[in-house]
């Protein structure tokens, strides 16, 4: 998600970190610019998403990206393009990314009013 935006905080980093070893990635470091090009440019997107099995956990995969395209304060319309293609591959309807991204959109705003109310 951080690739498609253009934009790569580094809370964009710190979530593909968590995820990759959520993943079991080794050498991220290394890995994250390639990996970027090549699923941005949409290679081996199949393969690497081959790895998820259940349902539980590919929902949870599309969770974490969600949250990943959102770390920046910015969901793009490449974003979405993306999450769209990778539900395809996983065989999960897009009504359920659209109920993710309403959870995590309803999240970032009950975290901002915290801040406000206690004015931090």
């Amino acid at each position: 998600m951080a690739k498609i935006d253009g934009i790569k905080k580094e809370e964009e980093l710190r979530v593909i970190r968590e995820l990759a070893e959520k993943l079991n990635v080794e050498n991220i470091e290394q890995k994250i610019p390639h990996l970027s090009n090549e699923l941005f440019e949409g290679k081996e997107l199949r393969d690497v998403l081959s790895h998820v099995h259940g349902r539980a956990n590919k929902l949870a995969l599309i969770y974490q990206l969600v949250v990943l395209a959102y770390a920046d304060g910015i969901y793009s319309p490449g974003e979405n393009d993306a999450l769209r293609r990778i539900c395809a591959i996983l065989h999960i309807e897009f009504e359920k990314l659209y109920e993710i991204l309403e959870l995590v959109e309803e999240y970032q705003q009950f975290e901002k009013h915290v801040t406000e109310v206690l004015e931090v």
